[in-house]
């Protein structure tokens, strides 16, 4: 066919694949289109997302909550239960919480502009809960360091760690994939009983030895009824009088 008959090559401004015209997000990269609340607005351009130094962007396509987690090169961790580091990370963007609000199906995690440590860093990326959802969801993560995409990962459910650097040394490291079982972030535990923080109505409470109510706070120690006091013994009349 002649150049006539062939369709006009689209404008996608965000180049992921989708032409402006039907794009839900024009202006942000969001191949998989989500719209959680069907307002015909994509999930990543219904929020501000912070950027700087370092962004580290998870989106995904279902109601799941997924979590993500960047470990910076000191070793802290940053996630939902720790969300602002010493040098200034923070996640600032949680999607889905426990199944909740609010109803966004991104996360966001970022350095801003001259406060991001050089060195290696984890990003762990968490399916925590289905949340009733038939398949697991499918997720997109996104590594920029100063503006540049520096890891571009994609993947279903499940739990997974890759690096990245920020520095001189980007180059020539680039994006490892760890071992699923190199261990995720244990959540804080400030009083010791097995139950996260973020989970523990008490969270600084621990058990005293009676066990645990069901919002992690301590139960009381049991009453312990003193028997009841026998009732003095009744003294016999004395006989009357001609009688034995």
């Amino acid at each position: 066919t002649g150049d006539a008959c062939e369709a006009a090559p689209c404008t996608d401004a965000d180049q992921d694949g989708i032409c402006d015209d039907v794009d839900n997000c024009p202006n942000d990269y969001n191949p998989n289109q989500m719209d959680s609340d069907g307002d015909g607005e994509g999930d990543i351009c219904e929020v501000q997302l912070g950027t700087g130094d370092v962004q580290v962007t998870l989106t995904w396509d279902n109601t799941d909550d997924m979590d993500l987690w960047v470990m910076e090169p000191s070793g802290e961790w940053i996630g939902y239960n720790h969300r602002t580091s010493a040098t200034g990370g923070q996640l600032d963007v949680d999607g889905y919480p426990a199944c909740g609000n609010p109803n966004i199906a991104v996360e966001n995690i970022f350095w801003p502009t001259g406060q991001s440590p050089e060195g290696t860093y984890i990003v762990a990326v968490d399916e925590y809960k289905t949340c009733n959802n038939p398949a697991p969801a499918n997720w997109e993560l996104i590594v920029k360091v100063n503006g540049q995409i520096v890891l571009h990962e994609f993947g279903a459910g499940g739990y997974t760690q890759f690096t990245f650097t920020n520095g001189a040394a980007a180059a020539s490291l680039g994006a490892q994939s760890l071992p699923a079982d190199a261990g995720k972030p244990a959540p804080p535990d400030t009083d010791g009983d097995s139950l996260p923080d973020y989970m523990d109505a008490c969270p600084a409470q621990g058990d005293a030895g009676y066990g645990l109510d069901a919002s992690g706070c301590p139960n009381p120690a049991p009453v312990v009824e003193e028997p009841a006091a026998e009732p003095p013994p009744t003294e016999e009349a004395p006989p009357a009088e001609g009688t034995e």
